[in-house]
């Protein structure tokens, strides 16, 4: 009878570290490097960008359905995520509607050894937070149907967090010289 509870109580206790390891785990978030298109200053991102908009988002990131497309030999080549922006104000362009897709150099990718997926990103692009406002400096994608931000995470700051930059931006000096003159010529949205 006592080796039936030894035997009992180790089984459950693998089962219970397995369960906690699986469950417990954190998601982890996984910098893919890549080549990205540097804007100098404001102006040059004002000039690129065919839309300036202030908006946020419809649904947390992690409820929408990411896009991978893979390479030949089986390699994610191009991943992102496709989200819903409601449209708070427009500085420049038209658009026909006040939800416009945009898509996010990010992406939730499952891992069988945990509960919780991994983030992929390009260059530690941090994805929008659904609750949070952000200016958004876009272009139309090559089928006309959704926006991309500038330069990865160079289109994109957070109006609630002016002061503050975060992710991998945070250790770019070029990004936070930026982020500097697009809050002092934007001060009037940031400042809400």
């Amino acid at each position: 009878m006592n080796m039936k509870k030894l035997a009992g109580t180790i089984v459950c206790s693998v089962a219970l570290v397995a369960g906690g390891f699986y469950f417990l785990t954190p998601s982890k978030v996984v910098k893919v490097e890549a080549k990205v298109v540097g804007y100098k200053n404001v102006e040059a991102l004002e000039n690129e960008a065919e839309y300036i908009v202030v908006g946020h988002l419809e649904k947390d990131f992690s409820e929408y359905e990411p896009t991978f497309n893979y390479s030949s030999v089986g390699r994610i080549g191009e991943f992102y995520t496709k989200t819903d922006v409601i449209i708070d104000k427009t500085l420049k362009g038209e658009t026909d509607t006040k939800v416009i897709p945009v898509l996010q150099d990010a992406a939730y990718i499952d891992s069988p050894s945990k509960h919780q997926d991994d983030l992929l990103t390009i260059e530690g692009y941090e994805p929008m937070e659904k609750g949070r406002e952000y200016l958004l400096f876009l272009s139309k994608t090559n089928d006309g149907e959704s926006y991309n931000l500038l330069g990865v995470y160079q289109g994109k700051f957070d109006i609630n967090e002016s002061d503050k930059v975060q992710g991998l931006a945070s250790e770019n000096s070029h990004y936070q010289n930026l982020r500097d003159e697009v809050v002092e010529k934007y001060k009037e949205i940031f400042e809400k």
